[in-house]
């Protein structure tokens, strides 16, 4: 009696929507791309209609089958490689991995598909956007999953531990019935939050963020990964905006550190016309009058001054040392709750002399730590510094870490997200959308923050700090 060697014990996993996802959600946006991209006014249906005579016949195809019935039905055959070639390159334009799926794929694992691209299509698709580089080749079929048939056929083969993807049908209903566990991932769905922003007017900022999250968000992800991906990213996207709404173009701006770092970031490469700049006024350092002066070179009459959150007194302590340069000072979030008496009429008349604004204006002591839990920069605060005059050049000097290794981490992952957002707005283009949406998307933002306390939870290290060293 022949001895046969145990099945291979797999996951399965689907491919778009699961693996990879596209800018657009709808897989048609594609196809009004290539439309416009190659002023040809009839694709969308001619293509649309091309694959839908294929489904009726029942046979199984590709995409080069789909452009071949293009040509049967009129199409010259010179312009259907072309437009072949754009529908290609407008897919690869607007596929990016979904990094939380992606990093649990296994070399040995299967890959799955009912896709029109060509297994080899599909293969490079893998490859050059997930980086899985030692994949099997894959199982493409037109319609093997969603009707069930390809089953039988692998499981006379492997053994599926678990099928992933996320077609409520194709890959949980059907796979179920052949007694596959199944897993329903959506993560290419937009999220509540991404659908306010569509909400308010900001749809395509929501698209960017999605592809952000989708890039970054690890398998273990937690509220404040999901606070840096949702509200706090539009927080520096639409603050740097309203910068510009409220001062005009010509204002220079100076972002002071470490709290703005991530939205000077942002500001850069949305407007880089504009001249920018990073101020290290710590409060220890700002009365300091050898600091604070070496720091406030280079500052013009035009220069406007932002911090993300505080009370403005560190800030005017240097101001006030170094003869009032500058413009003015703004704070997305005032802490007016953290100010006596006194200082609360000061920061009244410098308000009214123009010298000072905010965004909004929180009251109550400690409401604000979950932003301020957000703001952690990756590198310690700047104990001093020193300055070549010739040159321009600062050296700095840093003080003692803050955080912990875990706390350290996600501070770090934050700031590869803004990164990812960064290059992303970039690729796909932001405009400007006006004050209103703007001004709305802030005020969600920062609520959603200021209610999400587990965003606090794995940063121990800032509540102590808060407690016992406070200055």
């Amino acid at each position: 009696m022949p001895i046969f060697p145990p099945k291979p014990v797999v996951t399965s996993w689907d491919v778009f929507d699961t693996l990879v996802a596209r800018f657009t959600p709808h897989p048609h946006d594609v196809f009004h791309t290539v439309e416009k991209s190659q002023n040809f006014p009839s694709f969308v249906r001619r293509r649309m209609d091309a694959q839908a005579g294929l489904d009726r016949r029942g046979a199984p195809y590709v995409l080069y089958d789909i452009y071949r019935q293009m040509v049967a039905e009129g199409m010259a055959a010179a312009e259907a490689r072309v437009l072949l070639r754009a529908e290609l390159a407008a897919e690869r334009n607007q596929l990016f991995p979904i990094r939380r799926n992606v990093a649990r794929v296994d070399p040995l694992d299967l890959i799955i598909s009912d896709m029109y691209l060509s297994p080899e299509m599909i293969s490079a698709v893998l490859f050059e956007t997930c980086n899985l580089h030692t994949h099997r080749p894959i199982i493409r079929s037109n319609w093997g999953k969603n009707t069930g048939t390809i089953w039988p056929l692998v499981l006379n083969e492997y053994v599926i531990r678990r099928h992933v993807g996320d077609n409520p049908n194709s890959d949980i209903e059907i796979p179920s019935r052949f007694k596959i566990a199944c897993e329903l991932v959506q993560d290419s769905r937009l999220t509540p939050w991404e659908m306010k922003l569509h909400e308010l007017g900001l749809g395509q900022l929501g698209l960017i963020q999605r592809e952000v999250r989708l890039r970054t968000i690890p398998p273990d992800a937690g509220r404040f990964h999901a606070a840096v991906v949702g509200p706090y990213l539009t927080i520096l996207a639409c603050f740097a905006m309203h910068l510009v709404h409220r001062f005009g173009a010509d204002a220079e701006f100076a972002f002071l550190s470490r709290s703005s770092d991530e939205l000077c970031r942002v500001f850069v490469s949305m407007f880089p016309d504009i001249p920018t700049r990073s101020l290290n006024i710590s409060r220890r350092l700002a009365g300091d009058e050898h600091m604070a002066s070496m720091f406030a070179v280079g500052i013009t009459p035009a220069t406007v001054f932002v911090d993300m959150v505080g009370t403005g007194r560190s800030f005017f302590r240097f101001s006030e040392s170094t003869g009032n340069p500058g413009r003015a000072l703004i704070l997305f979030a005032f802490l007016e709750g953290l100010l006596p008496g006194t200082e609360l009429k000061k920061a009244r008349k410098r308000q009214e002399a123009g010298r000072f604004t905010h965004v909004f204006n929180i009251e109550a002591a400690g409401k604000q730590w979950p932003f301020e839990h957000l703001l952690q920069a990756h590198y310690p605060p700047v104990s001093r510094a020193g300055l070549d005059l010739r040159s321009g050049g600062i050296v700095r000097v840093f003080g003692e870490a803050e955080l912990d290794r875990v706390e350290a981490d996600l501070v770090a992952w934050k700031s590869a997200a803004v990164t990812e957002f960064v290059r992303t707005a970039r690729q796909r283009g932001l405009t400007d959308p006006g004050d209103a949406p703007v001004n709305a998307a802030m005020d969600n933002a920062l609520q959603a923050i200021l209610t999400d306390k587990d965003i606090m939870a794995p940063f121990t290290s800032f509540a102590a700090r808060e407690q016992m060293d406070p200055a």
